[in-house]
């Protein structure tokens, strides 16, 4: 996009993440003044930036046709604009399970699975037996990469920001935005205050969320805050390339590269769909008070044996092979819908625009949509909302505002950290509501119970002799 000297805006990014450095980038290149504000020490500092992150090409979402689509549009453009930031895989495995944690079957067939999965002209079916899986119905490989975090990526970035003229301004914590028909102000920790022609809310939806967005938004749309772990691992016999394996669909486990240095180092994320989301929150600030919960005896004694009994239930090398290195944990926002839709959704109030943070693919889509939005092209204006004529959010209105069926398993529903607190209240009182439950306190032990959900996991030790990332080995 070409400006010319006359309509180059001030713009503000509140967030240094993935979606607001991108954004920085792209609109300095076409000619505006950009000013990121981070309250952290340091850009990317934050889920961005220290979590694995899959470059998705779709088969993650096979109930979300919208989700694929926007994750299919970005792949290629993505591999084009930061192809240093692209991490390839030795493999990256996509499994459908037989069984999930809960004793459900998986919520896709197997038809529509590989259905899901042949959409990229890649894939392959593989012998998931002779590579050591089990109790899966199939399995398939993909040429799906993920991208490098940590220092690496903060380092290279800020270099790519600070050559292009961004201002970055660091530990600066936004107090106040406001907003009228000549621009916005933001007043920061100091008291100072900073006019700019529009501002961009990259903070990923967890401040200044307008009340437009809440009350009288043009689709029926709930947002949930999510206090999430990943479990840290080392890989005992590391490949030259990383690889990645998940299980499909429903409360099953995955394991993700966490590339961090231009070599490899076998640093792996352990995520599982019952045991990383901890809460279901209405308001962020009720995430982040279950998130400081989250103590280093709660994750040693509640979750890391259970998350890795069952991956090693899907791959038995896991038990022997990786080594426990602690966690990490961050509140993400997330749009509740029945097939679990995760594309990026902009809009604007005022001179205000807004990103609901996606998959890292849809930095592209957000920034189409925000110059749409810069430009008033090709908009639309609905209940004082505007966004961006057969945009994410024009295109997918079905799938945003249709919720999960009362009592159907959800991602958006989980309530991980109470249930688990309160089977320990019932269990101190001699109270069961499971057969399972009453079994273990007789002393039998289940490897696997599919009737109760914390059902009894063995213990396996940790050898953990490294720094945590941030908890301490017990």
């Amino acid at each position: 996009m070409t400006h010319t000297k006359s309509n180059r805006m001030n713009i503000a990014i509140i967030g240094g993440g993935w979606y607001g450095c991108h954004l920085a980038l792209a609109l300095k290149k076409a000619g505006h003044k950009v000013t990121i504000f981070e309250k952290n020490k340091d850009i990317l500092n934050e889920v961005s930036g220290n979590f694995g992150i899959r470059l998705h090409k779709g088969p993650h979402y096979p109930r979300s046709p919208a989700t694929r689509e926007s994750c299919h549009q970005a792949f290629d453009e993505f591999c084009n604009t930061y192809p240093d930031f692209v991490v390839h895989h030795e493999y990256s495995i996509y499994a459908l399970g037989e069984v999930d944690a809960l004793g459900n079957p998986s919520k896709v067939t197997r038809e529509q699975f590989e259905q899901v999965c042949h959409e990229s002209p890649d894939c392959k079916k593989v012998d998931a037996e002779s590579l050591g899986y089990k109790g899966l119905q199939t399995a398939m490989s993909l040429d799906e990469p993920s991208v490098i975090i940590g220092e690496e990526l903060r380092v290279r970035f800020r270099r790519m920001l600070e050559e292009a003229g961004v201002n970055i301004r660091c530990e600066t914590l936004v107090q106040d935005l406001q907003s009228d028909a000549n621009g916005t102000v933001i007043t920061d920790e100091h008291g100072f205050e900073h006019r700019f022609d529009y501002t961009i809310n990259a903070s990923g939806y967890q401040s200044f969320i307008p009340t437009e967005a809440q009350n009288n938004f043009p689709v029926e749309m709930e947002i949930v805050y999510q206090p999430c772990l990943g479990l840290k691992y080392k890989d005992r016999k590391p490949t030259k390339k990383p690889f990645s394996f998940i299980v499909m669909d429903g409360w099953y486990p995955c394991i993700m590269p966490c590339v961090e240095k231009a070599t490899f180092q076998g640093d792996y994320i352990l995520t599982h769909g019952a045991y990383t989301i901890m809460a279901s929150c209405k308001t962020a600030s009720e995430a982040h008070a279950v998130l400081n919960k989250l103590t280093d005896d709660f994750v040693e004694k509640n979750i890391r044996s259970r998350a890795a009994s069952e991956m090693a239930r899907f791959w038995p090398e896991f038990a022997e092979r990786f080594e426990y290195q602690g966690y990490k944990k961050a509140v993400l926002a997330k749009i509740k819908t029945k097939n679990e839709f995760r594309s990026a959704v902009t809009f604007g109030t005022g001179r205000v625009l807004h990103v609901i943070p996606g998959k890292l693919n849809n930095v592209f889509s957000a920034e189409r949509e925000i110059n749409a939005l810069l430009e008033s092209k090709d908009c639309l204006l609905e209940n004082g909302i505007h966004f961006m004529k057969n945009g994410i959010l024009d295109q997918a209105r079905v799938e945003i505002q249709t919720k999960p069926d009362k009592g159907e398993p959800n991602t958006c529903n989980l309530q991980t950290f109470a249930d688990i607190k309160k089977a320990q209240d019932a269990a101190k009182n001699g109270i069961f509501s499971t057969k399972a439950e009453m079994d273990m306190d007789a002393g039998k032990k289940h490897a696997y119970s599919p009737h109760s959900f914390f059902h009894y996991v063995p213990s396996i030790p940790s050898r953990c002799s490294s720094p945590k990332i941030v908890g301490t080995c017990q």
